[in-house]
């Protein structure tokens, strides 16, 4: 039997009104309304941390919402299609296969690393929390937590 003094379950304290929230920064690259099982996963886990976690969110999805609380922003990846055009041209696409690791949103991990460290730097989160699948979002977390030391989940 678990009570309230063991350290499997913390207790916690009431929040007054005024006292802020605890902040989480969520990277997914998929995230509402798109309907998809990654979306649906981002959709029902940030809805339920509502309760207790101001929720900031960074994804690739245009017009990204979860509801009127949350603050999403929105990074398109830089893809360099001129190159993997002229690789496919001369027949070169295994050298494109090589090169784009470890999934086709590698062109999304810098322009989501860049914005996710000015979000950390203005919101000031608590936590990041990563949705994986593309596997690349990942590097975003990691690198953002290796960067600002801010816990990773």
């Amino acid at each position: 039997m678990i009570t309230n003094d063991s350290p499997l379950e913390p207790t916690r304290e009431p929040r007054s009104p005024d006292q802020p929230t605890a902040t989480l920064f969520c990277i997914s690259h998929i995230f509402p309304p798109k309907i998809n099982p990654l979306a649906n996963r981002v959709s029902k886990l940030l809805s339920g941390f509502q309760q207790d976690w101001q929720i900031i969110g960074l994804t690739d999805t245009e017009n990204a919402y979860l509801n009127d609380q949350a603050k999403i922003y929105v990074v398109k990846p830089w893809v360099p299609q001129l190159l993997i055009d002229l690789l496919n041209k001369l027949k070169l696409s295994k050298i494109n296969d090589l090169l784009v690791w470890p999934d086709r949103s590698i062109f999304w991990v810098l322009p989501a690393l860049i914005k996710g460290y000015q979000i950390i730097k203005k919101e000031k989160p608590d936590v990041i929390l990563v949705f994986l699948m593309p596997y690349s979002a990942s590097f975003v977390g990691v690198w953002l937590k290796w960067l600002t030391g801010i816990p990773l989940i």
